[in-house]
This record gives C-alpha cells, structure tokens and sequence, in this order.
C-alpha cells in the first residue's frame, strides 16, 4: 500500500480494524457432486503446493451461511 501512496496512518488505522489477516483463496473448484472424489483429490494436492483453495465440502460447514464468515 506505501508504493501506491497510501499514507502511514492510513495503514496503520486500517490494522487496527481486521484484528488478523484477511484470508484470500486463489483458487476456488466447482464440480458436481458425482465429481466429489476427483475434486477431493484435486483439493489436496493444490494444498500440498501451497496453492489457498475453496472446495465448499472442506470449508463450508452445515448450516452455517456464507455472510457469517
């Protein structure tokens, strides 16, 4: 953000509102439900690559809504 010219105070009042680092998938797989073992397996294997993924059946959980996260 300095390099775009955002002010020191800007940045520094900005941190104290998160609390904690805002999180950021690169990566989000959709599929079909008959597809779920090959994107379990795609999932995992992105991880162990370092790549932050969203695969609804590992980050979701039932009944919670989205807009709570």
């Amino acid at each position: 953000m300095r390099g775009a010219g955002v002010p020191d105070e800007f940045i520094t009042y900005m941190r104290s509102l998160v609390g904690r680092a805002i999180k950021f998938y690169s990566c989000f797989i959709s599929y079909s439900f008959k597809d779920q073992e090959f994107a379990d397996r795609l999932y995992a294997d992105l991880q162990a690559k370092g790549v932050r993924c969203y695969l609804a059946s590992k980050d979701i959980q039932v009944g919670a809504s989205s807009m709570s996260r």
